[in-house]
């Protein structure tokens, strides 16, 4: 669904249809395995690298991990996992940082 800006000419852009979703879809399905060239045809893409180049982000995906699987290194040994790290977070919560909090909190469940 596009959205038009009255009186500017503008199209914006949904965050809710296929193409507000292509980079996470070919992120975790280059992440998972699936082939290039698959992935290449399932989004209608002329070169593998356009989806490589424009499409595929895997920082956070990778970001995730590391800190999933090797924390002590990633934070020079002062961080003891996602779930002290989350006790912190909510110890020290007050109603200006909740908002701020909140975001932190979901992205700690992200890596457990």
């Amino acid at each position: 669904m596009r959205i038009k800006r009255k009186g500017s000419g503008l199209r914006l852009t949904s965050v809710r249809d296929f193409h507000s979703f292509r980079v996470t879809w070919v992120t975790l399905a280059l992440s998972a395995g699936v082939l290039e060239e698959l992935v290449r045809k399932v989004t209608g893409h002329a070169t593998v690298d356009i989806v490589r180049k424009h499409y595929f982000q895997p920082g956070k995906i990778l970001r995730n991990a590391l800190n999933k699987s090797m924390p002590q290194l990633l934070m020079d040994g002062k961080h003891a996992g996602p779930k002290t790290e989350m006790r912190r977070i909510i110890s020290k919560m007050t109603p200006k940082s909740l908002a701020k909090d909140e975001e932190q909190l979901v992205q700690l469940l992200t890596t457990i």
